[in-house]
């Protein structure tokens, strides 16, 4: 910087003269080398961002021969952006040691000022909704980072990646909660934060209806039985020694086994219950398998329910499934539609219909367990933060566990009571929460039956 004796002084004025806005070659403006104030590469992009969306709204501080007293930082994000001339407010008015305590004083005056939290929580969760509505708004360009979002916005929508990158507690697609006792009854309506569980039938009307409460779901993702007896086809796999390094899950799942003639109609009824909930133009997404007969039955069961079929997902997996036929399945499918009415499409304008995720990397919780990171891509696509999201076979809980990560409610209908268990046990080791019914939280119950144990033992 021009040192006092390199510049010729004029008399400051009484009063600061009227505000003057000059435009300046960006190459032309100089930057004050003694500038003590540092900015992060977070800090320019966001100035970045704003010059972007809004353009210039304020004008940067500039001395005597083009000398920067504020905006240093603009000035450098202006460059990145090929902006080629900035406002200036004209400052030469200043004498040398007024200048440079300028500098100074501009920056710290920023730091100065705080936030009002309550405040700011209510215009982020109105800015919220506004991104959920316009696609081309994003929190982001706010400037906050995940980490500072969450802290106002716990439901924000953000993929399990980013959120595991905050350190805050997130649903893990890998996480295989350990059995413990018995506890889940059928009937039971369990509560998961915003989720709700009822171990159940799911082609009972009255199931969905105890379920529902009156609302309607904004999307289906469920993985319904394939007809393909699948327990068994492992078993022998296993026996076999095909199954890869570590035998594979065995159990048994409800109506695996139906032949054609029975699993149309129980599907069929399954849909049929589902699609009552439904709102207008809620979208679907239906696993199957890679091919067998059972995937017309599923696809014949759709349409009789109300679900055109619109289009297909192809899966494919990090390796082949071996199995006895000539070809070994590397992918699954899964049917993508809506029902009667307009739907939205929240998803890229490239998104494609071929989805590469690797499968999960065990099948303790339930044999046919989806990778959680492909459901929340659904999700992420065909429905917004708070939207509620149906599955009538709830199996290992992946569904629940991708809406807790993308700010969904799930509702879930699962008939077997020890797979109802393992989804409250691994929402609860991926939460750090509590589920409860009818209030009381689940290590209640399970201390109940501990002490039973203990009681009948003696």
């Amino acid at each position: 910087m021009k040192t006092e004796t390199d510049i010729t002084e004029s008399p400051a004025p009484d009063t600061a003269p009227e505000l003057s806005i000059v435009y300046r070659s960006v190459n032309a403006l100089k930057p004050y080398d003694q500038n003590s104030r540092k900015h992060s590469k977070r800090n320019i992009e966001a100035i970045r961002t704003s010059l972007r969306e809004y353009g210039f709204r304020k004008p940067i501080v500039i001395w005597r021969d083009n000398l920067i007293l504020a905006g240093h930082g603009t000035v450098e994000a202006a460059k990145l952006e090929g902006i080629e001339e900035i406002p200036c407010a004209d400052a030469s008015h200043l004498d040398f040691t007024k200048a440079r305590a300028f500098v100074i004083m501009d920056n710290k005056s920023s730091d100065l000022a705080g936030w009002n939290d309550d405040i700011l929580k209510s215009e982020l969760e109105a800015l919220q909704t506004e991104a959920d509505i316009d696609e081309d708004f994003d929190l982001s360009m706010l400037g906050f980072n995940d980490r500072e979002l969450i802290k106002f916005l716990p439901d924000m929508d953000i993929s399990a990646e980013r959120r595991a990158a905050t350190k805050t507690k997130s649903a893990d697609p890998e996480i295989e909660a350990k059995d413990g006792p018995s506890i889940v009854r059928s009937g039971q309506i369990w509560h998961l934060g915003q989720h709700k569980l009822l171990c159940g039938s799911s082609i009972d009307p009255k199931n969905w209806t105890r379920l529902m409460a009156g609302a309607q779901a904004h999307l289906l993702f469920t993985d319904p039985p394939y007809g393909v007896s699948y327990s068994a086809k492992t078993a022998d796999m296993n026996r076999r020694g095909v199954g890869g390094t570590q035998s594979q899950n065995e159990e048994i799942i409800e109506n695996d086994a139906l032949n054609a003639a029975d699993l149309i109609p129980f599907l069929t009824d399954a849909f049929t219950a589902a699609r009552a909930f439904m709102a207008e133009g809620g979208a679907y997404y239906v696993c199957m398998t890679g091919g067998s007969e059972g995937n017309f039955s599923m696809m014949n069961a759709m349409t009789d329910s109300g679900y055109p079929l619109n289009h297909q997902i192809i899966w494919v997996k990090n390796h082949i499934v071996l199995g006895r036929a000539d070809y070994h399945y590397q992918h699954e499918v899964i049917l993508y539609g809506w029902v009667k009415g307009s739907h939205k499409f929240y998803g890229p304008q490239n998104e494609s219909t071929v989805w590469e995720f690797p499968k999960p990397q065990g099948n303790g919780l339930h044999p046919t367990m989806k990778p959680v990171a492909l459901i929340e891509r659904a999700l992420r696509n065909s429905t917004k933060a708070g939207d509620i999201v149906i599955d009538g076979f709830g199996g290992s809980g992946s569904t629940l566990m991708a809406c807790e990560n993308r700010g969904r409610q799930a509702r879930l209908i699962e008939l077997s009571e020890t797979y109802c268990d393992r989804i409250l046990r691994r929402w609860r080791l991926a939460t750090g929460e509590q589920p409860t019914l009818d209030g009381r939280p689940l290590s209640d119950y399970e201390a109940e039956y501990q002490s039973a144990e203990l009681e009948a033992a003696e």
